[in-house]
């Protein structure tokens, strides 16, 4: 099954020996890594260039909303990436949250609006799959995850594959 994984940093694995779609590639899936660090739902609109796949995943609008980018933006981008896509399949995954610190109180907003988003994503007539429900391992700048999480989220991807 070939698998092309779009997105930002977490997809890239930024910090990290494997991400996730390293864990894909382990368990049998032909993947291809288009994940970049930084990069808003913007930058993944302008570089995507649709190609026949089994499967698309994308992961990406936490630089978007970290940077004051509305939801709303960030969704119509994630619609007209989906609307582009010659894949078979599309997975969508929400952004975790970011950890929270008494020192920097935006988080809690940015999470507030993580969870907008997430609603809006998960309105779209696609598999979704809710990273905020993963528990979470940060690295120290709060945002970025350990490899464990990268093989949990891994994992509960091999379980939608499954079913869809």
């Amino acid at each position: 099954m070939k698998v092309i994984c779009l997105g930002d940093s977490f997809t890239e694995g930024y910090l990290v020996e494997k991400s996730y779609v390293d864990y894909l590639k382990e368990a049998g899936y032909e993947t291809i890594n288009l994940g970049r660090n930084g990069d808003m739902t913007s930058d993944l609109l302008r570089r995507f260039k649709a190609s026949k796949c089994d499967l698309l995943i994308v992961f990406a609008g936490t630089n978007d909303l970290y940077q004051g980018v509305s939801a709303e933006i960030a969704f119509a981008n994630i619609k007209d990436i989906l609307k582009m896509s010659k894949a078979d399949k599309n997975l969508i995954i929400i952004p975790p949250y970011i950890e929270e610190e008494e020192a920097y109180p935006m988080y809690e907003l940015i999470n507030n609006t993580i969870d907008t988003y997430g609603e809006m994503l998960e309105g779209l007539p696609y598999p979704t799959l809710d990273a905020r429900k993963i528990p979470p391992s940060y690295f120290i700048d709060g945002l970025h995850m350990r490899e464990n999480f990268h093989k949990r989220l891994a994992h509960e991807i091999i379980k939608i594959i499954e079913n869809i």
